[in-house]
């Protein structure tokens, strides 16, 4: 079953594909099924392969987090065009962490400068979604 994705309820890779078929005017018609074998939910070969939402990258998920609190702001900062060896990347963020002034964070991916406020705000604490994330976005803390 290498083919299909995994059940999208209980993530299994334990599947069972079979046919049901339909009687129409036309005569008999077959409709490809899959069915989980863990939790038995079933659908259309079709609907099974279309792709199931991605996660959210580690970097929405941040700006998610630190806009959180009413009030509290981030802003993104173009890249750095001039090859002036700072940082790639910066984000200007307000809230009740910075005094209420913006203030800029700054690292070498988008990512990496919205952790640097992220970790400010929390006073280094990560939430296990987070965490999630970032590891699957392969970012290292």
């Amino acid at each position: 079953m290498a083919d299909l994705l995994p059940c999208p309820l209980c993530r299994s890779t334990n599947l069972n594909r079979f046919s049901h078929w339909v009687s129409l005017d036309d005569g008999l018609k077959e409709i490809k099924k899959v069915q989980c074998r863990d939790c038995h939910c079933e659908a259309s070969i079709q609907a099974w392969s279309v792709p199931r939402l991605q996660p959210a990258p580690a970097a929405w998920i941040l700006i998610e987090a630190l806009r959180a609190e009413e009030g509290h702001s981030v802003t993104l900062v173009c890249d750095n065009p001039d090859f002036n060896l700072g940082p790639n990347n910066a984000i200007e963020a307000c809230g009740d962490y910075t005094g209420w002034v913006d203030r800029r964070f700054e690292g070498e991916t988008l990512a990496a400068a919205l952790l640097s406020a992220y970790l400010v705000m929390t006073g280094g604490a990560i939430a296990p979604e987070i965490a999630d994330a970032l590891q699957r976005d392969g970012i290292h803390v």
